[in-house]
This record gives C-alpha cells, structure tokens and sequence, in this order.
C-alpha cells in the first residue's frame, strides 16, 4: 500500500539532476583571499577567570583578584603556537601586545578581512564622554573566534587619551607615539620635558611633575577589538571530493570562513558582558 501525506526529511538530486552538473566552490581561493589581502591581528582567547563568582547567590568577579583585576575574564593564548615567518617582523611595541596573557605566553598573530570599519566619538552622551566602533571582521575557519575573544589589529593606529595620575605606572595601551602631555598648569613637551621609546614615557631630571599630578595623555596605539555578535558564526557547503571519499554521494561538507562582529573596548561593558 503507497503511503500518502507529505513527505519531509528528504535528500536527493531533482529528477534529471547529476552531481557533476554543479561547479565546486574554490574553497582555496577564498583562504588564499585572506591571507593576502587580510591584515594581521593579535588573537587573545577569553575565558572566565576562576575566581567567579566569589558566593553562591551572584556571578560577581573577585574585585580583588590579582589575574583578571575584578573583570571574570582572562586572556590566552594556544599552548603549542609557535611563531612562523608569514607572520611577519613584529616591533618591540607589538612583540610587547602578544605577550599580554594572563600567563605571559606569546598569542597568536592571525589575518582578517575587515569591513564596515567605523568610530564613532560623543563628548556630550547622557552617561558622559562616550566612544564606539564597531567593524566585522572575516577569518578563515580554523580559528574559530568566540564571544568576547580579544584582538588588537597589529597594522592599524588610532588616537586614544586618558587621564592618568603620577607617578606612570602604565597604560591602558600600547603607546607608538605620544602627543599631547599636559596637567592643569603645565604642557610637557617631548625631548624637553620626557623621551619616549618602545612604549615607555621617561621624565627628564628635573622636569618631572610631582606625585599625584593629574595628566591628559593623547596619544597613537594599536586597536584592541572584542567580539560581540556572530552575524556568520557557521558557514558550510557541500563539496564533492577528488582525492578522498566523501561522506555522503552529494559531497562532504566543508568549512568556510567565518565573520564575527567586533566592536572597540571603549564600548561600555553592560550586564551580559563578563
């Protein structure tokens, strides 16, 4: 007896169809696509840090623990990375970037296709001064990006300042350059006033500013992105195989590259970010 309905669940060729009918997408081509073309960017890998939470009722960080600094999460890098020469010569200031995990291992350097690159600054917001960007980034699918991973574009520079309280004990960022330097009474100028060099401001004897001296710092760094959203988080074909066996008579399903959405640090963590 024929069964009748409709039927679901269904993988065939269309009557008079063959599988050799369809050209196969060169899947090289588009890897080949964004090692040439991408642009190089340090990866860190996120991860909570186990001090989280630190009771039973809240997901609260430790504010006083010493790995994440009271954020929940760490940064690493693959244990068994190793730098090749298709990443490049890398400066101090950027040798410097891939060394910041929490285990202070070197991170690996990957290319991506950025687009729809954008900044946006509001010195007025209702929150107060309030900075935004946001890009997509594409990379091949061996690195499988993830929420809230960070990357710092290697190739990139934008303007960043801060206020900073002497003695300097760091930055936010990297420094490559430094452009404006001033307290409330005094403008600090380069040579004169303090040297710069791989990433460090020294003060001139005697020139330097008393201990407590609030200052605004202006100055260029590498763009450090986290990922937010996954507009493209998945993407397979099937492909019909030449050298091996396929895993179905159609074909074998294939990894293409992948796209995250990625957005500057300056953006504002809210309560869905860790």
């Amino acid at each position: 007896m024929a069964v009748r309905g409709p039927r679901f669940g269904i993988t065939e060729m269309p009557p008079g169809e063959a599988v050799t009918n369809y050209p196969d997408m060169d899947t090289e081509k588009l890897l080949g696509h964004i090692e040439t073309q991408g642009v190089r960017f340090a990866w860190f890998r996120a991860a909570h840090c186990p001090c989280t939470p630190i009771n039973t009722q809240t997901d609260q960080p430790d504010p006083n623990c010493e790995i994440c600094r009271g954020q929940g999460t760490i940064y690493f890098g693959p244990s068994t990375y190793r730098e090749t020469a298709e990443i490049g010569d890398l400066t101090p200031i950027q040798d410097q970037i891939i060394r910041e995990t929490v285990d202070g291992t070197p991170t690996a350097v990957i290319r991506g296709v950025v687009a729809y690159s954008s900044q946006t600054n509001e010195f007025f917001n209702l929150i107060g001064r309030f900075m935004t960007g946001q890009t997509f980034l594409t990379v091949r699918p061996e690195n499988r990006l993830a929420y809230f991973d960070r990357l710092v574009c290697l190739d990139a520079e934008i303007c960043y300042d801060e206020i900073i309280t002497t003695p300097i004990t760091a930055f936010r960022y990297r420094p490559i350059s430094i452009n404006y330097v001033r307290s409330l009474t005094t403008r600090y100028r380069e040579g004169a006033d303090y040297t710069f060099a791989n990433g460090v401001l020294t003060w001139v004897t005697g020139r330097e500013p008393d201990d407590g001296t609030v200052l605004t710092v202006h100055y260029n760094t590498h763009p450090a992105f986290r990922v937010t959203e996954y507009p493209h988080a998945i993407r397979e074909i099937s492909r019909q195989r030449l050298t091996r066996p396929n895993l179905t008579p159609l074909g074998s399903p294939i990894h293409l590259p992948v796209q995250a959405r990625i957005r500057l640090e300056f953006w504002p963590q809210t309560e869905d970010n860790r």
